[in-house]
């Protein structure tokens, strides 16, 4: 049984070191400005069409209401100068201010998206982590966190340095937040994967910090967004950690797993 517990411990704590920066903007800088032109020339197409059957009815109404010829030319030709001044204007309005806004928000677009990951200091921050300087990592991680909080990485090897620390508490809310942050971006190629990552993480926080009971049921949750026998394992092993043998011989037999293959 030991040995499950040792697999189980390997499996998961293998994945502390987490991602590092994985970040992905340049598609979504190029498609997010032809999405908007896209739009807005379809708003264009439909503003035309709205304004042509504007002006049929118009010319149709002075048709109807002239009494005579002379006076239907008079003001069949005063609506059709009024209609080119008209689309003289929005023709200017329109390719002079399209490149413009064009322009501003493939600007907007790129300075979010470079907004600006902070490659640097984050390397920086992940040199003291992987060199085991974890006091310090955290120090920086922290100050990375408030300042750019809407990269999950970040909270992620802040997660990591103060579940070296025994900053547990701090630990698990990073994790949390960067499961969160990944879930909802757009930004990531595997974001979910990503997100499992970091659930599967504060299974091994509660584990550090015997809270074995949390344990399995963090590892059952992501269990059930993903079945995968080393989850399955580490499941197992809070079992045993718990006293709960034939608790966990029944796991391994409801998953199929020949629980003499794994001792």
């Amino acid at each position: 049984m030991n040995n499950l517990v040792q697999a189980a411990a390997i499996t998961i704590i293998g994945g502390a070191d987490g991602p590092t920066s994985i970040y992905v903007t340049s598609k979504w800088a190029l498609v997010i400005p032809l999405v908007i032109v896209i739009l807005i020339a379809f708003s264009v197409y439909k503003l035309i069409s709205w304004y042509l059957k504007k002006l049929t009815k118009e010319s149709e109404k002075i048709v109807q209401e002239s009494k005579t010829e002379e006076e239907r030319k008079i003001a069949l030709a005063n609506l059709k100068k009024k209609n080119i001044k008209r689309v003289i204007i929005s023709f200017i309005t329109f390719f002079v201010g399209l490149p413009i806004l064009i322009f501003a928000i493939i600007a907007f677009t790129r300075s979010c998206s470079n907004k600006q990951f902070p490659q640097k200091e984050y390397d920086q921050a992940y040199e003291a982590l992987i060199s085991e300087n974890y006091t310090q990592a955290a120090k920086q991680f922290a100050r990375l966190s408030s300042k750019y909080s809407v990269y999950p990485e970040i909270w992620y090897q802040y997660g990591s340095c103060c579940m070296e620390t025994g900053d547990y508490d701090t630990a698990i809310a990073s994790f949390n937040k960067a499961a969160v942050l990944y879930e909802n971006s757009v930004m990531y190629d595997d974001k979910t994967g990503l997100r499992n990552d970091a659930l599967v993480t504060i299974g091994e926080v509660h584990l550090l910090r015997h809270d074995f009971d949390s344990a399995k049921d963090q590892f059952e949750k992501c269990l059930s967004l993903k079945n995968d026998r080393d989850m399955i394992i580490a499941i197992a092993a809070t079992y045993i950690r718990l006293g709960f043998t034939a608790e966990c011989e029944e796991y391994f037999a409801e998953k199929g797993i020949d629980l003499e293959e794994e001792i």
